[in-house]
């Protein structure tokens, strides 16, 4: 099934990068990749590799990186395989708002080879499903904030302050497929507390059930515990 990649400006700027890395050093990205034990289920594992290859070109790195999540992702969802992709990008490209000239079309295609080995690693497919599982939940918070509130309590005739009461708002902003979201929730100091410890007890959670994991033969990763964000 022949398919056209619409590429936005973002993402020709990776591939820009990319391009520019060549054959033989986005090879040797693959093959470090590809060396990875055990294999890597958080996307920061392959930043790390990557920069051993590329190091000092972090927009490289980066773009790299984000690319190859991207894609092999797309190719899970899709049920599309390699050589379908790559056509997909090449046709893009050909057709992009700003299409790339002969001589970089030419690049590029020397360098499909090796981008092909990249976005069908075995290494890239599992951190990219690993990636997608963290986050393929209903709502997805976005952000979080715990707002003080001090409200004067005046006499009946407003000429003089009594006193204050101190309250507490927490806020959220949530993605879903509707769009972003924000919900309001009044607290009080018992809420506070109440939260903190459930927050403390999910964080020992997280980290007995990692440490537990890790005696099987296999990787795990906690949700967020990378310094890696999805863009």
């Amino acid at each position: 099934m022949a398919i056209q990649i619409q590429l936005n400006k973002s993402q020709l700027a990776d591939l820009k990068a990319i391009r520019e890395l060549g054959p033989e050093v986005l090879s040797a990205v693959v093959d470090r990749i590809d060396s990875l034990q055990p294999v890597p289920l958080a996307p920061s594992e392959l930043q790390k590799a990557i920069l051993e290859v590329i190091e000092g070109n972090e927009e490289a790195v980066n773009s790299t990186l984000r690319q190859a999540i991207s894609l092999a992702s797309l190719q899970r969802r899709r049920k599309l395989d390699a050589e379908t992709v790559v056509i997909g990008i090449r046709k893009g490209l050909q057709s992009a708002s700003m299409p790339w000239d002969g001589t970089s079309i030419a690049k590029w295609e020397a360098l499909e080879p090796a981008f092909r080995r990249l976005i069908s690693s075995k290494n890239v497919e599992v951190a990219a499903k690993a990636l997608d599982l963290s986050y393929d939940y209903a709502n997805l918070l976005q952000t979080t904030r715990i707002v003080t509130d001090v409200r004067p309590v005046f006499d009946n005739e407003v000429t003089k302050i009594e006193g204050a009461v101190v309250s507490f708002t927490l806020r959220l902003s949530y993605d879903n497929s509707e769009g972003s979201h924000n919900l309001s929730l009044a607290m009080n100091q018992a809420d506070i507390k109440t939260l903190k410890e459930q927050c403390d007890r999910a964080l020992k959670k997280g980290a007995l059930a990692r440490e537990t994991i890790a005696t099987l033969p296999f990787t795990v990763t906690i949700s967020g515990s990378d310094d890696y964000e999805p863009r």
